[in-house]
């Protein structure tokens, strides 16, 4: 198995049968908007703060647009890299703004 960790390019080790899609959910106590395969980019980070959002990402074939993703939310890449590797183990990561829970992908 290559050594993704040298690297400073992305590489998924995964299924690749599904394509990358995200789905982002918001609520507040007003209502709830879904939408399936967001383009979720710097422009996630100006929702509205009194909502809680939910981005959920299928498919992590398209490391880039996950790579996207990941910056705009301020993401270090190292995490990128655990993200993208299904031999990782399942974590949690605490950031200032947000909470960050990597599973394994369902198999």
């Amino acid at each position: 198995m290559k050594n993704n960790f040298l690297s400073e390019k992305l590489t998924y080790n995964g299924d690749e049968r599904t394509a990358t899609h995200v789905h982002l959910v918001s609520y507040n106590s007003a209502g709830m908007t879904v939408s399936d395969n967001a383009e979720i980019d710097a422009s996630a980070l100006s929702l509205d703060p009194a909502s809680v959002s939910w981005v959920r990402v299928h498919g992590l074939k398209d490391t880039e647009r996950i790579r996207a993703l990941c910056a705009a939310f301020g993401i270090d890449f190292l995490v990128v890299q655990d993200i993208l590797n299904v031999d990782h183990p399942s974590k949690v990561e605490e950031y200032e703004l947000s909470l960050i829970h990597i599973s394994e992908p369902t198999r």
